[in-house]
Protein backbone atom coordinates (compact mmCIF):
# COMPACT_ATOMS: atom_id res chain seq x y z
CA UNK A 1 0.00 0.00 0.00
CA UNK A 2 1.40 3.67 -1.10
CA UNK A 3 2.17 6.14 1.54
CA UNK A 4 -0.26 8.30 -0.80
CA UNK A 5 -3.43 5.75 0.16
CA UNK A 6 -2.50 5.87 3.51
CA UNK A 7 -2.42 9.32 4.10
CA UNK A 8 -6.08 9.65 1.96
CA UNK A 9 -8.03 6.84 3.82
CA UNK A 10 -6.73 8.30 7.35
CA UNK A 11 -5.21 11.91 6.61
CA UNK A 12 -2.22 10.84 8.79
CA UNK A 13 0.68 13.63 8.61
CA UNK A 14 3.54 10.60 9.14
CA UNK A 15 3.43 7.26 8.49
CA UNK A 16 6.24 4.81 8.97
CA UNK A 17 7.13 2.35 6.15
CA UNK A 18 9.66 -0.44 6.02
CA UNK A 19 10.91 -3.76 4.53
CA UNK A 20 12.60 -7.10 5.88
CA UNK A 21 15.71 -8.48 4.69
CA UNK A 22 15.84 -12.42 5.04
CA UNK A 23 19.27 -12.89 6.02
CA UNK A 24 19.89 -16.50 7.83
CA UNK A 25 19.26 -16.33 11.10
CA UNK A 26 18.58 -12.80 11.47
CA UNK A 27 15.92 -10.54 9.57
CA UNK A 28 16.76 -6.95 8.93
CA UNK A 29 14.21 -4.59 9.17
CA UNK A 30 14.22 -1.17 7.18
CA UNK A 31 12.30 1.95 8.59
CA UNK A 32 11.28 4.72 6.97
CA UNK A 33 9.85 8.22 8.70
CA UNK A 34 7.43 9.78 5.35
CA UNK A 35 5.60 12.67 5.30
CA UNK A 36 1.94 11.37 5.02
CA UNK A 37 0.96 14.05 2.32
CA UNK A 38 4.04 14.08 -0.39
CA UNK A 39 5.37 11.06 0.69
CA UNK A 40 8.96 12.55 1.59
CA UNK A 41 11.36 10.37 3.68
CA UNK A 42 11.94 12.45 6.46
CA UNK A 43 14.13 9.82 8.78
CA UNK A 44 15.26 6.08 8.03
CA UNK A 45 16.71 3.62 10.10
CA UNK A 46 17.44 -0.11 10.17
CA UNK A 47 17.96 -3.36 12.89
CA UNK A 48 18.95 -6.51 12.73
CA UNK A 49 16.45 -8.69 14.45
CA UNK A 50 17.81 -12.14 15.57
CA UNK A 51 15.23 -15.30 15.02
CA UNK A 52 15.39 -17.29 18.26
CA UNK A 53 14.76 -14.42 20.64
CA UNK A 54 11.62 -12.46 19.35
CA UNK A 55 11.05 -10.99 22.71
CA UNK A 56 14.17 -8.86 22.26
CA UNK A 57 13.37 -8.40 18.59
CA UNK A 58 10.24 -6.55 19.36
CA UNK A 59 11.42 -4.56 22.15
CA UNK A 60 14.46 -3.59 19.20
CA UNK A 61 11.77 -2.82 16.62
CA UNK A 62 10.02 -0.32 19.73
CA UNK A 63 12.98 1.39 20.08
CA UNK A 64 13.69 1.92 16.71
CA UNK A 65 10.03 3.28 16.38
CA UNK A 66 10.53 5.73 19.49
CA UNK A 67 13.85 6.85 18.28
CA UNK A 68 12.09 7.69 14.35
CA UNK A 69 9.46 9.73 16.12
CA UNK A 70 11.46 11.88 18.76
CA UNK A 71 9.59 10.36 21.74
CA UNK A 72 10.58 9.55 25.20
CA UNK A 73 9.84 6.26 26.46
CA UNK A 74 10.72 4.82 30.49
CA UNK A 75 12.80 1.77 29.94
CA UNK A 76 10.61 -0.04 32.16
CA UNK A 77 7.65 0.17 30.79
CA UNK A 78 6.32 -2.91 29.69
CA UNK A 79 5.59 -3.99 26.20
CA UNK A 80 1.92 -5.25 25.32
CA UNK A 81 2.03 -8.40 23.42
CA UNK A 82 -2.16 -8.21 23.04
CA UNK A 83 -3.84 -11.52 23.31
CA UNK A 84 -4.22 -12.06 19.21
CA UNK A 85 -3.72 -15.82 18.27
CA UNK A 86 -4.82 -15.50 14.76
CA UNK A 87 -3.53 -13.98 12.14
CA UNK A 88 -6.64 -12.69 10.36
CA UNK A 89 -8.18 -11.02 13.46
CA UNK A 90 -5.04 -8.81 14.60
CA UNK A 91 -4.78 -7.48 10.90
CA UNK A 92 -8.81 -6.55 11.65
CA UNK A 93 -8.40 -5.46 14.96
CA UNK A 94 -5.19 -3.25 13.41
CA UNK A 95 -7.65 -1.67 10.34
CA UNK A 96 -10.59 -0.78 12.88
CA UNK A 97 -8.60 1.11 15.11
CA UNK A 98 -7.13 2.81 12.54
CA UNK A 99 -10.13 3.72 11.39
CA UNK A 100 -11.88 5.12 15.00
CA UNK A 101 -8.76 7.13 15.13
CA UNK A 102 -9.99 9.21 12.71
CA UNK A 103 -13.75 8.59 13.54
CA UNK A 104 -14.60 12.26 12.09
CA UNK A 105 -13.49 11.16 8.40
CA UNK A 106 -16.36 9.92 5.60
CA UNK A 107 -17.65 6.39 7.08
CA UNK A 108 -14.88 5.74 9.12
CA UNK A 109 -16.94 4.68 12.31
CA UNK A 110 -18.88 2.19 10.13
CA UNK A 111 -15.77 1.24 8.64
CA UNK A 112 -13.85 0.77 12.08
CA UNK A 113 -17.23 -1.29 13.66
CA UNK A 114 -17.00 -3.91 10.53
CA UNK A 115 -13.47 -4.35 11.15
CA UNK A 116 -13.65 -5.11 14.89
CA UNK A 117 -16.44 -7.26 14.62
CA UNK A 118 -14.97 -9.17 12.20
CA UNK A 119 -11.89 -9.20 14.50
CA UNK A 120 -13.56 -10.35 17.74
CA UNK A 121 -15.66 -13.32 15.34
CA UNK A 122 -12.66 -14.72 14.22
CA UNK A 123 -10.51 -14.82 17.47
CA UNK A 124 -13.54 -14.60 20.37
CA UNK A 125 -10.92 -14.36 23.09
CA UNK A 126 -9.08 -11.48 21.65
CA UNK A 127 -9.73 -9.03 24.85
CA UNK A 128 -7.89 -6.26 22.81
CA UNK A 129 -9.97 -6.45 20.15
CA UNK A 130 -13.38 -6.69 22.47
CA UNK A 131 -12.58 -3.26 24.33
CA UNK A 132 -12.32 -2.15 20.84
CA UNK A 133 -15.20 -2.86 19.41
CA UNK A 134 -17.03 -1.74 22.58
CA UNK A 135 -15.61 1.95 21.97
CA UNK A 136 -16.59 1.97 18.62
CA UNK A 137 -20.18 1.31 20.10
CA UNK A 138 -19.64 3.98 22.14
CA UNK A 139 -18.62 6.52 19.66
CA UNK A 140 -21.13 5.06 17.14
CA UNK A 141 -24.28 5.56 19.70
CA UNK A 142 -23.07 8.91 20.74
CA UNK A 143 -22.77 10.36 16.68
CA UNK A 144 -25.45 8.07 15.10
CA UNK A 145 -27.79 6.49 16.92
CA UNK A 146 -27.84 5.80 20.73
CA UNK A 147 -30.89 3.51 21.07
CA UNK A 148 -28.93 0.50 18.62
CA UNK A 149 -25.76 1.15 19.72
CA UNK A 150 -25.76 1.52 23.66
CA UNK A 151 -27.65 -1.79 24.72
CA UNK A 152 -25.18 -3.23 22.60
CA UNK A 153 -22.08 -1.95 24.35
CA UNK A 154 -23.48 -2.71 27.34
CA UNK A 155 -24.31 -6.31 26.83
CA UNK A 156 -20.26 -6.53 25.44
CA UNK A 157 -19.43 -4.71 28.60
CA UNK A 158 -21.34 -7.27 31.11
CA UNK A 159 -19.70 -10.36 29.04
CA UNK A 160 -16.34 -8.79 29.63
CA UNK A 161 -16.91 -7.95 33.34
CA UNK A 162 -17.67 -11.67 34.23
CA UNK A 163 -14.08 -12.16 32.47
CA UNK A 164 -12.21 -9.22 33.85
CA UNK A 165 -13.59 -8.65 37.45
CA UNK A 166 -11.42 -5.92 39.34
CA UNK A 167 -10.26 -4.41 35.58
CA UNK A 168 -9.97 -0.68 35.50
CA UNK A 169 -10.23 -0.17 32.00
CA UNK A 170 -13.59 -2.11 32.06
CA UNK A 171 -15.00 0.04 34.75
CA UNK A 172 -13.90 3.12 32.64
CA UNK A 173 -16.08 1.66 30.20
CA UNK A 174 -18.92 1.18 32.66
CA UNK A 175 -18.41 4.67 33.58
CA UNK A 176 -18.54 5.97 30.09
CA UNK A 177 -22.02 4.19 29.72
CA UNK A 178 -23.52 5.78 32.70
CA UNK A 179 -22.79 9.18 31.34
CA UNK A 180 -24.01 8.74 28.16
CA UNK A 181 -27.12 7.12 29.82
CA UNK A 182 -27.10 10.72 32.32
CA UNK A 183 -26.44 8.55 35.27
CA UNK A 184 -23.26 10.98 36.45
CA UNK A 185 -23.33 9.32 39.90
CA UNK A 186 -22.79 6.14 38.98
CA UNK A 187 -20.53 7.21 36.26
CA UNK A 188 -18.53 9.11 39.69
CA UNK A 189 -18.52 5.78 41.48
CA UNK A 190 -17.05 3.73 38.67
CA UNK A 191 -14.48 6.15 37.62
CA UNK A 192 -13.56 6.46 41.66
CA UNK A 193 -13.20 2.10 41.78
CA UNK A 194 -10.88 2.57 38.43
CA UNK A 195 -8.52 5.38 40.35
CA UNK A 196 -8.14 2.84 43.19
CA UNK A 197 -6.49 0.15 40.78
CA UNK A 198 -4.25 2.93 38.75
CA UNK A 199 -4.27 5.80 41.00
CA UNK A 200 -1.56 7.37 38.69
CA UNK A 201 -3.70 7.51 35.08
CA UNK A 202 -4.14 10.68 33.95
CA UNK A 203 -7.01 9.73 32.04
CA UNK A 204 -9.22 8.27 34.51
CA UNK A 205 -8.72 11.65 36.79
CA UNK A 206 -9.40 13.42 33.44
Amino acid sequence: VSTKTIYQQFQTELVISGSLQHLGNTRRLSLNLQNGADGRILKSTEVDLALDNWDLAQQQVRTELVRLLNWQLPDALPLSKGSATNDTAYKAYLTGISYLYRHDYKDNIEKSLQQLQSAVQTDPEFIEARFALIDAMLQTARLRDIHQWLPQAEQLTNELAQQLPENSRLLALQAEIAKIRSDYPRAIDLFSQALQLEPDNAMLIH
